[in-house]
């Protein structure tokens, strides 16, 4: 009756033929924004849109004054995609340069030499997985002070583990349940995040925060598959007609207009400290 998945953007969009011919209701679990957005009448995703994580990112930065950025993005989809937000939300920055990379590099020593010779305020790094510790080694062999951005995407224990002392420092957009006991008791999703950490903090902890999105694009769907069939409408009217839905990622209000639903209050900044996140900025 439905999908739930694929877990990237690229599969995502190599999908959107076959499930708009079938018309079926899908829920990506992607970090990228192109599955929905134009919006596609059958797809919808769980995660913050690459745009929405951008936005948060960027704000931080010029609080902090740090408009003069060094932008290094990976080959993938989901890199070009962050790329591309970026320059939406560059707007009062200086972008020194872009270097690109593949996910199979295990050095990033050569961009980061380019990167730090156009002397920016900051590096932004935009990709998922492995990638995201490569690039923080690389910098951090060769400047051990210069602010360093990750997406959204390598918010994740796993990073953690994968960069160790390179880590240090980092600063990035993140799901809340990684600060959780920083989150205040009046933020809509405190008792949401309260209760899944109860029931799966361990195993979250032991694996990524990623499969928390998987844990929210099921139960929206089981959410639309009932209403579908109590209010006699179809999974996509009732995907499009969820409002304040309170799931661990955020609190979802999809339309038709935008078939994800989250708003840069769904994300906070973290900061690496002594191996742990820290909450940066709500």
């Amino acid at each position: 009756d439905v999908i739930v998945g694929p877990n990237s953007t690229g599969g995502s969009m190599a999908i959107m033929g076959d499930i708009t011919a079938a018309k079926m209701p899908t829920m990506g679990l992607v970090g990228g924004t192109p599955p929905v957005e134009p919006v596609k009448p059958f797809m919808f995703k769980s995660p913050q849109k690459t745009s929405t994580a951008v936005e948060k990112a960027f704000t931080y930065l010029k609080k902090k004054g740090l408009t003069r950025i060094g932008v290094v993005v990976d080959a993938t989809g989901f890199g070009q995609d962050g790329l591309e937000q970026i320059n939406k939300f560059s707007s009062g920055f200086t972008i020194t340069t872009v270097e690109k990379f593949n996910m199979s590099d295990t050095d990033m020593t050569t961009q980061m030499s380019k990167i730090l010779a156009t002397k920016p305020q900051a590096v932004v790094v935009w990709t998922v997985g492995k990638a995201g510790s490569v690039a923080a080694k690389s910098l951090r062999q060769l400047n051990s002070k210069i602010p360093l951005i990750q997406s959204h995407g390598i918010a994740d224990h796993s990073y953690l583990k994968l960069a160790g002392k390179a880590a240090e420092g980092s600063v990035m957009p993140a799901l809340k349940i990684l600060v959780a006991g920083s989150i205040p008791a009046s933020d809509p999703q405190k008792k949401t995040i309260d209760s899944f950490l109860k029931k799966y903090g361990k195993l979250i902890d032991a694996t990524s925060v990623h499969a928390i999105y998987a844990y929210d694009g099921i139960n929206l769907m089981l959410n639309a598959l009932k209403r579908s069939k109590a209010e006699k409408i179809s999974v996509v009217q009732a995907l499009e007609t969820t409002r304040n839905f309170a799931g661990v990622t955020g609190i979802y209000n999809i339309t038709k207009q935008d078939h994800c639903g989250l708003d840069v209050s769904s994300l906070v900044m973290v900061r690496v400290k002594n191996g742990k996140f820290i909450l940066e900025d709500l």
